[in-house]
């Protein structure tokens, strides 16, 4: 099997490591395989596509240019918060 190479940082790899860790793979490696066997098997994953169908099925409407102001809005305030803290 051709081997492929993957260049983190060292916070990254740290953030990586933890997380394979906490999942119980025996490495980073085995962990970014088995992530990248997944994302091939399931591109968005059995539950996520579920949700997707099923929001398909519910009546649409239109959303009027103040609620596009309004979400512009909410997402700036967010984006203010997480930045200031």
């Amino acid at each position: 099997m051709p081997n492929a190479n993957l260049n983190l940082s060292a916070e990254d790899k740290t953030k990586a490591a933890a997380r394979a860790s906490e999942l119980g793979y025996a490495s980073v490696e085995a962990y970014l395989h088995s992530l990248i066997i997944e994302d091939l098997e399931s591109p968005l994953g059995e539950e996520l596509e579920a949700e997707l169908l099923k929001a398909l099925d519910k009546p649409s409407h239109e959303i009027s240019p103040g609620d596009w102001q309004e979400k512009r809005r909410r997402l700036i305030e967010k984006y203010r918060q997480a930045k200031a803290g």
